[in-house]
């Protein structure tokens, strides 16, 4: 599988996502890394963690998945859009940006809910 992005929270803890929906988690520093189940089959762009818990990951066809238990665990969320979405950044648990093409920018200041 291609990969496309990656981000830890510390030096053990990282997750990496790519094409076909890839989502792969590490707690040991990337010596493993075990497959999570995201729900979907499209390349997923971007992935961005605030802690060990919190994160998302955005990817085409406007999709935004959240998780707050680690990964064990993915809901998709609402974008509002059908273009793809290159990359995500969170800087708390609710406050985040996405970006994706044709100039898409997308905000939330409640974890995803809008």
């Amino acid at each position: 599988s291609i990969l496309s992005s990656v981000s830890f929270t510390d030096s053990a803890t990282g997750t990496a996502v790519g094409e076909f929906g890839a989502i792969l988690h590490t707690a040991d520093g990337g010596a493993t890394w075990t497959s999570q189940s995201s729900g979907t089959t499209v390349f997923l762009s971007g992935v961005s963690f605030t802690n060990a818990t919190n994160g998302a990951v955005v990817g085409s066809n406007g999709t935004i998945l959240r998780t707050t238990d680690g990964g064990a665990t993915w809901t998709s969320q609402t974008s509002g859009t059908i273009r793809g979405l290159s990359a995500v950044s969170f800087i708390d648990a609710n406050t985040g940006t996405v970006v994706g093409t044709g100039g898409t920018i997308l905000r939330t200041t409640d974890g995803g809910g809008n």
